[in-house]
């Protein structure tokens, strides 16, 4: 005898990809810490292969928006900065304080500042 499952089998698939976006949501909107940042996991998409083919493309779209829309900072206090892995053309050599000097779109904001 098979059990059903009832998300997958009687909830219709609107209410299912609403459960599926809620779950990819970012934790809040504040800003954070650059090696704090925790994008959405893909936990959920490996569970089935119905689940899978279900969500994987709100799960791309919400990973894609994490990193557009999530204010990015670093803060001092966090001791020597570590430098993440991005193209290293973006960065110079030079570092002042604990924050290197970036060569992209504006600088890169502290923790706490106004914008």
């Amino acid at each position: 005898m098979s059990t059903q499952c009832l998300l997958l089998d009687k909830m219709p698939a609107e209410i299912r990809n609403r459960i599926y976006e809620y779950a990819f949501a970012p934790d809040d909107d504040k800003e954070v810490e650059l090696a704090d940042g925790t994008p959405p996991t893909i936990d959920l998409v490996l569970a089935n292969r119905q689940i899978h083919n279900e969500s994987i493309g709100l799960y791309a779209l919400a990973h894609l928006d994490y990193f557009r829309n999530t204010n990015f900072c670093i803060s001092r206090e966090r001791g020597p900065f570590i430098k993440p892995t991005i193209h290293s053309s973006l960065w110079t050599s030079a570092v002042v304080g604990n924050t290197p000097a970036y060569r992209g779109k504006g600088s890169v904001p502290r923790c706490g500042s106004s914008r």
